[in-house]
């Protein structure tokens, strides 16, 4: 009997972290013109300036593809970024919610942490592109070390 209600709980906290998440992705692109879009055109147009920047103004001459490495770089700490600027002020938030419900306060952080894992998803999409487009083009040979950006997220999604 004790097992059931147990099962029943973490059901209805898993379905409420569902609607946290979707929540906090809808209120993410609320009224923005392009939406996800810009998830995957932010990194790029950075990766594309600090590219530029950094290798062809300060004539860094290396064996490294910068701008697949930036964009590595970037993605991830844009993770840590999210999660922490909002999971910060969540509690203060949703404080008329965790008035009047009961509801785990673990909840709406965790969703923040996940939110920013979906828009990772996103950004991932365009390291893959810039990758495989840089691939085919001769400009990139595969390095293992580029798996290490998949590697590193349970890590940073632990953190």
């Amino acid at each position: 009997m004790k097992s059931e209600s147990k099962a029943k709980k973490i059901g209805q906290q898993a379905y409420l972290l569902t609607l946290l998440v979707r929540r906090n992705i809808k209120n993410q692109y609320y009224r923005s013109f392009i939406g996800v879009l810009w998830t995957v055109l932010n990194p790029l147009l950075n990766m594309l300036v600090m590219a530029f920047v950094f290798s062809r103004l300060f004539g860094g001459d290396t064996e490294l593809d910068y701008p697949l490495y930036i964009l590595s770089g970037n993605i991830i700490f844009n993770i840590m970024r999210t999660s922490t600027s909002g999971s910060l002020p969540c509690l203060v938030h949703q404080r008329d919610m965790l008035q009047k419900t009961r509801v785990s306060i673990a909840l709406f952080p965790t969703s923040n942490v996940l939110s920013s894992l979906v828009t990772f998803g996103f950004s991932f999409i365009a390291l893959l592109v810039v990758a495989l487009v840089r691939f085919f083009t001769g400009a990139y040979a595969f390095h293992w070390t580029i798996v290490l950006v998949v590697v590193l997220i349970p890590d940073v999604t632990l953190f």
